[in-house]
């Protein structure tokens, strides 16, 4: 119980915070004592900026980035990869978060190999279903970890407004670009003729 009274105050009572501190400290198998031992020594190694213009202690900020490096840490190189170009997509497109199947191709179902050259299209096809796993272990990871949330339905994936911020304000020039260069690569893999269309009406 003190201990969890110094999480909290230490995090400002700040539900995002807490969650993503209570993820941490189960998915690690800390005690929150050692959740707080563990945020200190993270603290002296990182470089964490304060969000600016919220009222936030950089205590928050440095929760909200242990959560995202001890998550992705969890994940081999490939799929760390690929959750750190998901994480970085979300961080600078839509608050509202974007359709899961954008990141997650296995929810649109299997359709490779559809070539008329068998070879090819069996290469094509292997490769496609490595990075179809690897795209679902890295979402799934970062949703087990609490570090992304998704819709009751499960349809759409955002990011926290704050854990966005927090991620922008402390990306280094590497970092910044391929989050961007991330979010125009799912923009540009996106099938806009499957997309919902309005009607002449406006519904």
């Amino acid at each position: 119980r003190v201990a969890a009274d110094a999480v909290a105050e230490r995090l400002g009572d700040l539900p995002l915070a807490l969650a993503q501190a209570a993820a941490t400290a189960y998915n690690e198998d800390w005690t929150l004592a050692q959740y707080l031992s563990r945020l200190d020594r993270y603290s002296s190694a990182q470089v964490i900026y304060a969000v600016p213009g919220d009222s936030y202690a950089i205590n928050v900020s440095k929760a909200l980035r242990m959560a995202v490096d001890l998550a992705l840490s969890r994940l081999k190189e490939r799929p760390r990869d690929t959750a750190r170009r998901q994480l970085g997509a979300l961080a600078v497109l839509a608050q509202s978060g974007v359709p899961t199947r954008w990141l997650d191709p296995q929810m649109e179902g299997d359709k490779a190999g559809e070539d008329g050259n068998a070879d090819k299209a069996g290469k094509g096809r292997r490769a496609r279903d490595v990075a179809v796993k690897e795209a679902h272990r890295a979402l799934t990871t970062l949703l087990n970890t609490s570090v992304v949330q998704q819709s009751a339905n499960g349809g759409m994936t955002m990011l926290h407004r704050l854990q966005a911020q927090v991620l922008r304000e402390n990306w280094n020039e590497d970092e910044h670009a391929e989050a961007f260069g991330a979010a125009a690569d799912l923009l540009n893999r996106v099938k806009v003729d499957s997309l919902p269309r309005k009607n002449a009406d406006g519904r």
